[in-house]
């Protein structure tokens, strides 16, 4: 392994290391206390811990840590092994893939006189070939700003002093699966790994990778139900490393026909070996019984993604990528405004799009065939899977709904606990959630549960009280405690960069708040009783929709 590699990797350790420490609580010690002293260990201190871990790194000598590496890969009695998840059911082919996978590996493991990871150097990575202006910058509080740039960019800078040295940037737009005809939605998810394999910016797929292990950067294409862009993070000094990728991934990403051939028969074989699962058969079935068959929810097959070529997946591509749609990019860290005057010209005001409004909603189409299923795909065993749905008709979603949603998810997800798991003895882990993404015309509220078989049918009568208890709203218990632990969750993200650019960029895609990732309480402390009692209250009104699960253990 080279220099560089090894470097990146001391420098993530020590920082996992570090966070490590910072946030040791009193309770993990006591905890650490406990434990260590039945079996014989001193317990350290959060300094001397970072203190010990500093020192161990600053101390390994590559040179050895290569030797002894190569001494293990050569090792006679090198043994591989494969574990599989306890939900992936192994099949004749499963099983046939995974010892050829150490047929692979042992091979690999005996060759010699090769490279084995990295390079020493990596020249450096184009810069954008034309830059633009910054036509407006509003002050939306103390430390959050939006710009406007001159080529129709929004762009939010969430500043955070005292953050650390990672910054997270979210780039991309409303759109996604959604924005495109049902024919090329396969071409679209095949679009991020043929993309990304074909390399970028004129380096290959691995020079590209050897070059973001060296700079601590990583990035990462979107492509979902409803948007499409980039993730990335880095270090400050890396951050020109990422927007210059995003540049790069927005207007010049290439597609090598080799590379989208090879990708494309890997993402068939892992799709078919999904589908053949029991969670893919479960998917599958419940998709394709309750979803329009030009829904962006319906499940492809391994027979939609062999008719792609390479001409699909560059004009989903074009569709998406290098259209704006109201292109937003959200940057959190400890980056001044100052700062990032020069990068904004430099990286995101030069790009040039093809300009096309979003869709104010999409179409999420609904149309189950019936209202009760019963399908045989849990894990094998004896337990069995309940799910019950509610549907119905979203407006656009506003800055409140995010609140009244989770809001709703943790209520019934108390009842769950308290009715099903501490009354009933039915469920360890019951849960609900709202299903709801941004421009979906359809929100749906998820109850989920599992019983031993025997006691299917008093599973399913709890179940179905909690369901029934939704027309009745919350109580001012419920909401009054629910709304407080929503407050406390959120309080943590206050200060992680990456939550606060994560939820910004979600919130400012509905045209939400932004400020309300900011300070949430300021949203929560006007939601009322009411509020939740007419949210809830819908779920359950005559032009809902509600679809009845039960999922019985394969083979049974």
């Amino acid at each position: 392994m080279s220099t560089p590699e090894i470097e990146a990797q001391t420098s993530d350790f020590l920082k996992l290391e570090s966070t490590f420490a910072d946030n040791y609580t009193a309770r993990n010690y006591a905890e650490d206390h406990v434990f260590f002293r039945m079996i014989g260990r001193q317990t350290l201190s959060p300094a001397t811990y970072k203190s010990l871990s500093t020192i161990f790194v600053n101390r390994a000598d590559k040179a050895w840590f290569n030797e002894e590496l190569k001494s293990l890969l050569s090792t006679k009695d090198v043994r591989s092994l494969v574990a599989l998840e306890h939900h992936v059911y192994p099949t004749q082919q499963v099983k046939q893939e995974q010892l050829a996978l150490i047929a692979d590996m042992q091979k690999a493991f005996k060759q010699t006189g090769n490279v084995l990871v990295l390079p020493d150097a990596v020249s450096d990575f184009p810069m954008p070939d034309k830059t633009g202006g910054i036509l407006a910058i509003q002050d939306l509080d103390a430390n959050t700003t939006k710009w406007q740039l001159s080529n129709g960019v929004t762009v939010y800078l969430r500043h955070m002093p005292n953050s650390g040295d990672d910054i997270h940037v979210y780039a991309g737009s409303k759109g996604g699966l959604a924005a495109l005809p049902a024919s090329l939605r396969p071409s679209a998810l095949l679009m991020p790994g043929a993309c990304s394999e074909s390399g970028l910016g004129g380096f290959s797929f691995n020079d590209y990778n050897r070059l973001m292990v060296k700079e601590n950067a990583y990035l990462e294409p979107m492509v979902w139900e409803h948007l499409h862009g980039f993730y990335g993070s880095s270090t400050k000094a890396s951050l020109p490393l990422v927007l210059a990728s995003m540049f790069q991934g927005f207007q010049h990403a290439t597609l090598d026909e080799d590379m989208f051939e090879r990708h494309k028969a890997q993402f068939i074989k892992n799709n078919r070996q999904y589908l053949e699962s029991v969670d893919g058969k479960a998917l599958m079935t419940v998709s394709h019984e309750i979803y329009d068959e030009n829904s962006v929810r319906y499940t492809l097959t391994p027979e939609d993604y062999e008719k792609v070529s390479a001409n699909d997946v560059r004009m989903a591509y074009n569709n998406l990528m290098k259209t704006n749609r109201g292109l937003v990019y959200v940057i959190a860290g400890d980056i001044p405004v100052d700062e990032f005057k020069p990068l904004a010209r430099a990286y995101l005001a030069g790009m040039t799009f093809n300009d096309l409004p979003a869709e104010n909603l999409y179409t999420v189409k609904l149309e189950p065939k019936k209202s009760e299923l019963t399908i045989a795909f849990a894990p094998a065993g004896n337990n069995v899977e309940l799910f019950t749905m509610f549907a119905r008709d979203a407006e656009k979603k506003t800055t409140k709904d995010y609140f009244l949603a989770d809001i709703a998810g943790r209520i019934l997800t108390s009842r769950l606990t308290e009715q099903v798991r501490e009354l009933g003895s039915l469920d360890y882990s019951p849960y609900s959630f709202v299903m709801w993404p941004e421009g979906a015309d359809t929100q749906q509220l998820l109850i989920v549960m599992s019983s031993s078989v025997i006691k299917r049918k008093e599973a399913r009568a709890a179940l179905d009280e909690i369901a029934d208890s939704i027309g009745y709203g919350a109580t001012s218990e419920e909401f009054s405690s629910t709304s407080k632990q929503l407050s406390h969750a959120l309080q943590d993200g206050l200060s992680q960069p990456q939550e606060q650019a994560r939820m910004m960029f979600n919130y400012v895609l509905a045209d939400a708040d932004p400020l309300a990732v900011v300070n949430p309480d300021r949203v929560i402390n006007t939601l009322t009783q009411e509020d939740i009692d007419e949210y809830l209250k819908a779920f359950t009104s005559k032009a809902a929709t509600r679809i009845d699960v039960t999922n019985l253990p394969s083979g049974n």
